[in-house]
């Protein structure tokens, strides 16, 4: 038996639901556009869009890839180092659990659109 597909929507908001959890900054490949700088947070102000820091929103048949940083920054104090927070395994553990279609990068994640576009590499 094999499982339906899920819409755009369903896809991208599964990945939002997920990047949500982890305070990690994000960027956008947009299908006729440029990549976004990387920004924090992502979300979904209304079904059907999605939004990266100051840009947005923009409907989600429009992305064809999120990419995330796996490490985070935390600012600890003037007088002691910044500290960085490696949160690739749980991103990984995540996205296993889910139907994202996803690959390790140097700087984390990619995850690319449900439905496969010429330009991915894993498709």
């Amino acid at each position: 038996m094999q499982t339906a597909m899920p819409s755009t929507n369903e896809y991208w908001s599964a990945a939002i639901s997920i990047l949500r959890a982890f305070p990690c900054y994000c960027r956008v490949k947009w299908l006729h556009d440029d990549v976004t700088d990387w920004q924090h947070p992502v979300s979904s102000p209304v079904p059907g869009y999605i939004e990266v820091g100051s840009l947005g929103p923009v409907p989600m048949r429009e992305v064809e890839w999120v990419e995330v940083q796996s490490t985070e920054t935390q600012y600890r104090g003037r007088l002691v180092g910044d500290r960085l927070v490696d949160h690739s395994s749980a991103l990984r553990a995540r996205f296993a659990d889910s139907s994202l279609r996803y690959e390790s990068i140097a700087q984390g994640f990619r995850i690319y659109r449900a439905t496969p576009t010429p330009n991915d590499r894993n498709a």
